[in-house]
């Protein structure tokens, strides 16, 4: 779905604008903002499922089979903790770096002004 979403978002990108600013009225320009939408909850859905599935339950389910005490738990969990936060923290910046170097000024400003 987030390829899906991602597909639309460079549909309705490369499509042509029309009068002026505002919102596309075509049937394409509509279907595609609607496909993002859709496709960005679902999306968005199964980024929380999987959040649930993988990152709440295997760590307690290790603990378990090793035996361990209370201890470890609380220290594999200050770690993922880091880990995410680290990562949310960082990857825009890296982002904002990125992004200037692949693109042009002239296209950053069409993009904008989108």
């Amino acid at each position: 779905s987030v390829l899906l979403a991602n597909v639309c978002c460079i549909v309705l990108l490369s499509l042509p604008r029309g009068d002026g600013p505002g919102v596309p009225a075509d049937p394409v320009s509509v279907l595609c903002l609607v496909g993002i939408h859709i496709f960005g909850s679902l999306a968005q859905l199964c980024d929380q499922t999987l959040l649930v599935a993988m990152e709440r339950d295997w760590v307690v389910q290790l603990a378990a089979e090793a035996g361990s005490g209370g201890e470890w738990l609380k220290q594999t969990n200050v770690g993922m903790r880091q880990i995410d936060l680290g990562s949310k923290t960082i990857a825009p910046a890296i982002v904002g770096w990125v992004i200037p170097l692949v693109w042009k000024e002239d296209e950053l400003a069409k993009a904008a002004m989108c």
